[in-house]
């Protein structure tokens, strides 16, 4: 960073905070031999927990970007932060955590489509050509890289024999029709056509293991005692979290995923950071992991925030920044891109933050730009190659 460049505009995509499992314990038993323990909410609801975490980390922004020139220390920032969140219950309490430590007693309005109404912002409607063609192109991807999904099963068999020895999967239904023994090693599996806002689904032991090793992470971020049944570690969970990056990176990451499923959130990027000069000058999408995994496929963006979490992970409240600087002298305008996380140990016991105890803040490799530092024209180009990109059919 060059001495007096100046940042101009900031647009922050944020996964909500710790919640719930999606899914019932009762519908997760086949997934594990001893029971799930129980949460303070409902499925997939923020917990009290979470939402504290968003307000800690929602003030590490009001300080970072307060000492960075784009806010100002000391004064109710309100009119200088815009907000708008998808309508689950886990993102709005999520936008109202952060709003509660960037603009603490200040009035934010919260923006958000009408409760029960589907935002396409962040939920796209993928229709049934779309969706034949994202597992077309996931299939012919593994098969490129790894010969097959067996082929991708294999290389992950550390973590995969880690988690499965966390949780003693599975029930024998879900290895039907070839019986017992069933484990995340032998689960069948397949790649399908997705369905409402999901392009594509890969079936079996990347679904079953990323959704069972989340499961952990969240327990550990939420700070339960005894975490996977006593034999979670960060350590452990770590290593098992390869299974939801794995899965994500091909079920979110894939280009054509990426197009069909984050077009929309790309465009919005753009057009916030286009804004720059006006009363906004933080401005917040608050969405889900499916999200900024997208934009990344979309982007082709990459970080590396080790040892804290594995490449391109996005754990609870996890963010991508897009900065947009004026560098001195020139006039010219840059983007730099910034994967902002809270760690593990740090939200298990709600750490205050500090710089002796700072957050993740990685950076993130933009692709075609050769640096993290992409000018301003080339990164509006760049979005709008990505959502007009053409694919041929996929066979």
């Amino acid at each position: 960073l060059a001495l007096g460049d100046q940042l101009q505009q900031v647009v922050i995509l944020s996964r909500h905070g710790v919640r719930s499992p999606l899914s019932s314990n009762a519908s997760m038993a086949v997934y594990a031999a001893k029971p799930w323990p129980d949460w303070p909410v409902p499925p997939g609801y923020l917990t009290p927990h979470g939402k504290e975490l968003m307000r800690i980390l929602g003030g590490y922004y009001r300080d970072y970007y307060a000492h960075a020139g784009l806010l100002h220390a000391g004064r109710c920032d309100g009119d200088e932060v815009y907000v708008w969140a998808d309508t689950d219950e886990r993102t709005l309490r999520t936008a109202e955590g952060l709003v509660a430590g960037i603009a603490p007693g200040c009035r934010v309005t919260i923006h958000s489509k009408p409760i029960g109404e589907s935002d396409l912002l962040f939920h796209p409607k993928v229709s049934s050509d779309q969706a034949k063609q994202a597992a077309c192109e996931v299939q012919n991807r593994i098969t490129k890289e790894w010969g097959s999904l067996d082929g991708l099963r294999q290389h992950y068999v550390k973590p995969l024999t880690q988690l499965q020895g966390i949780l003693n999967c599975c029930a024998p239904s879900l290895c039907q029709p070839a019986g017992p023994p069933c484990t995340l090693l032998n689960l069948p599996q397949s790649i399908t056509p997705g369905k409402g806002d999901s392009a594509v689904k890969i079936e079996g032991t990347f679904s079953v293991g990323s959704t069972t090793a989340e499961t952990l992470d969240l327990e550990m971020a939420q700070g339960m005692l005894g975490a996977g049944w006593g034999n979670a570690t960060p350590d452990n969970v770590s290593e098992s979290m390869k299974i939801y990056t794995a899965s994500y990176e091909y079920n979110e990451r894939t280009p054509y995923v990426g197009q069909v499923q984050a077009s929309k959130l790309g465009l919005k990027i753009l057009e916030m950071l286009e804004q720059a000069g006006g009363k906004n000058k933080l401005s917040f999408l608050v969405g889900h992991d499916t999200n900024v995994s997208s934009v990344a496929g979309l982007l082709q963006l990459s970080w590396n925030p080790t040892p804290s979490f594995q490449p391109n992970d996005t754990p609870p409240g996890g963010a991508l920044a897009f900065e947009l600087w004026e560098r001195a002298g020139s006039k010219k305008r840059y983007v730099r891109a910034a994967f902002i996380s809270l760690t593990l140990p740090q939200m298990g016991i709600e750490s205050p933050l500090s710089p002796e105890n700072p957050p993740v803040h990685a950076k993130v490799s933009i692709a075609g730009c050769g640096g993290n530092d992409c000018p301003f024209e080339r990164f509006r180009q760049i979005v709008h190659e990505a959502v007009a990109r053409k694919f041929s059919p996929c066979e």
